[in-house]
């Protein structure tokens, strides 16, 4: 009789065991549910429509993402003043300032860097005539040239130029080019043609 009860007994702690690993599994299974769906999502959230990669860069954050993702959208952003188109906003508003105040104090300071694109050269030397130049300041710095003032000789070649000038000169004989574009390492003697150059980069 006892070791019928103790049978008994056994059988029912062993089924509660087996009831409660299928209910803990029922709960691992519901868990699951609920969590996978957030998982896709996520992973979607993350992942470039437009090429299906999975790479560092698809699986970026999201303002990662839709700058990635900008890539792919040709000529989206369109510039107001001339029409000319960038894939990039950031490279919009760059540009934008050629056509603004933007970053000139002074809008003399404008007008001179606008003829940098527009190519005019309404300052006109009186000595030569056949000399004209973009800025007021150049053209006095070239009548420089002309009266002798300030100005000294190169060693290679004679030629009588301003003192401040003379570094730049120098290099044209040398063929030294220390100043470096950052984006191709593209070599210059002069740093504006260097920022000259860095535009078609930046747009």
């Amino acid at each position: 009789m006892i070791e019928i009860l103790t049978s008994i007994t056994f059988l029912r702690k062993k089924n509660n065991v087996v009831e409660a690993e299928e209910e803990e599994e029922e709960e691992e299974e519901d868990e699951e549910e609920s969590v996978l769906p957030q998982t896709k999502l996520s992973m979607s959230e993350s992942r470039c429509s437009k090429s299906q990669k999975k790479s560092s860069t698809c699986d970026a954050e999201k303002d990662d993402l839709r700058s990635h993702i900008e890539t792919h959208m040709a000529n989206l952003f369109k510039c107001a003043y001339c029409n000319k188109t960038f894939e990039l906003k950031i490279n919009l508003r760059q540009h934008i300032r050629i056509h603004t105040d933007e970053n000139f104090i002074q809008k003399s300071n404008l007008k001179g860097h606008i003829r940098t694109h527009t190519g005019e050269k309404p300052y006109k030397c009186s000595y030569c005539n056949n000399k004209s130049f973009k800025t007021k300041c150049n053209l006095e710095a070239h009548i420089r040239t002309n009266t002798g003032e300030n100005l000294v000789s190169c060693s290679y070649c004679n030629k009588s130029l301003e003192k401040s000038n003379l570094k730049a000169h120098i290099r044209t004989h040398t063929g030294e080019k220390p100043f470096k574009c950052s984006y191709c390492d593209e070599g210059f003697s002069l740093k504006c043609n260097l920022t000259v150059h860095i535009r078609t980069h930046t747009g």
